[in-house]
């Protein structure tokens, strides 16, 4: 599997698991920070988002869920707790993991392979620091604009 394909992975664990949305995380074992919009998967990302805007994570107990995308790709996810099993269907192919604050652990059935992420920064983070700059930037026009007016 391809290191796209198990940050999806890892994502969509992530997110219902704990419901965060990953902007950007470090992959451990080659200390690289990848962003999820320069996947190559990253539309498929956005659809299964917009699917689950609504979802309210929680620690479920024996949960399935199977997503299908819009070109006809599915995987089956179970969840318990923080612990998840990932299963994309028509293929050998499945993961094992668990999400422990900010770090995803997963490993690769198929390959016998351990990875470790750490999550850097989350969607709704980015929206919160560009709301405060926004916010700065229109209070120092503001007082811009109060000792333009005190001069005259």
């Amino acid at each position: 599997m391809s290191q796209d394909t198990k940050i999806c992975i890892a994502y969509i664990a992530c997110r219902l698991i704990s419901g965060k949305r990953i902007a950007s995380l470090c992959d451990l074992s080659q200390l690289e920070e990848v962003e999820t919009t320069s996947l190559l998967d990253a539309a498929f990302l956005k659809e299964f988002d917009e699917k689950f805007a609504d979802y309210m994570p929680g620690y479920a107990g024996d949960c399935t869920y199977k997503y299908t995308t819009g070109n006809g790709n599915s995987i089956e996810i179970f969840i318990n707790g923080r612990t998840f099993i990932v299963h994309i269907t028509d293929t050998a192919a499945y993961f094992i993991g668990n999400v422990q604050g900010d770090i995803i652990y997963l490993y690769d059935h198929d390959n016998s392979a351990h990875f470790k992420y750490r999550i850097l920064r989350c969607v709704e983070e980015e929206g919160k620091q560009l709301e405060e700059r926004a916010s700065a930037q229109s209070q120092r026009k503001q007082e811009t604009l109060k000792k333009v007016e005190q001069q005259n």
